[in-house]
């Protein structure tokens, strides 16, 4: 199980924490994300408004894979794995966007500038277990 946590400092800027407790079968680096889409799993292209860096890896443009990361707005995610505890849906919804929970962490990113904007967001997608 991931744990993190976050801490404001006087000046309110907030730092992010995190252990990374799952295994890593490739070597992961820091990323810059800055192409401008980037292809889902289940849904197909979509747009980076957001460049971002993080900790993952990369396989041309096709393959993000990232576990934590900051975008130019300042919007920060991390990607915790909670074994037995997180539940996805099996089969893709219509209309909604459907993403893996790969997927999560770029669509965050990538498409948001603010933590107000992923929650009105959130209702338009669905994660997907695959």
């Amino acid at each position: 199980m991931c744990t993190s946590l976050t801490l404001q400092t006087l000046n309110e800027h907030v730092l992010l924490a995190r252990t990374m407790d799952f295994p890593v079968k490739a070597a992961w680096k820091p990323v810059l994300i800055n192409q401008p889409s980037y292809v889902t799993a289940l849904s197909g292209t979509r747009p980076i408004k957001y460049p971002y860096i993080g900790g993952g890896r990369t396989e041309g443009t096709d393959n993000i894979l990232v576990a934590d990361g900051v975008n130019t707005q300042g919007l920060s995610c991390a990607e915790l794995m909670f074994p037995l505890k997180a539940h996805y849906l099996d089969d893709p919804v219509n209309d909604k966007l459907n993403l893996t929970p790969q997927d999560f962490l770029p669509w965050v990113l990538g498409e948001h500038a603010s933590l107000d904007e992923v929650k009105e967001d959130l209702d338009n997608i669905v994660i997907i277990g695959k």
